[in-house]
């Protein structure tokens, strides 16, 4: 229903649908969205860190896991352009870089309210 709803408003605002999608099926549609929801990472303003200014997909980024005790963490440079990934803590070689998922409130939240 998300991907005929998104086609629908796509038709609905004056142009003939999106044409990057045409002969895709719906599933096809929606699973491409479920992964950019997946694997996007919200893009921080340069100057505090904390405002999210927009989007980005960074496919190496996307291979890191998750750890509620994390070895590192996320900057981005060039205006989010550059996703850099920065060392928490002293890593031995072939030790797993890991970053949290959660932003900073959900992460330092009780384990029952992550």
């Amino acid at each position: 229903r998300t991907a005929q709803r998104l086609r629908s408003a796509a038709a609905s605002s004056g142009g003939s649908g999106c044409s990057c999608a045409s002969g895709w099926s719906d599933e096809a549609v929606l699973r491409l969205l479920l992964a950019v929801h997946a694997n996007a990472h919200p893009v921080l303003d340069d100057a505090t860190a904390s405002r999210t200014v927009g989007l980005g997909l960074f496919p190496a980024a996307c291979l890191l896991n998750h750890s509620c005790a994390p070895t590192g963490v996320l900057s981005f440079e060039a205006g989010g352009k550059v996703l850099v990934v920065r060392a928490l803590v002293d890593l031995r070689r072939g030790q797993e870089v890991t970053y949290s998922y959660l932003d900073e409130p959900h992460l330092f939240a009780p384990w029952r309210q992550r």
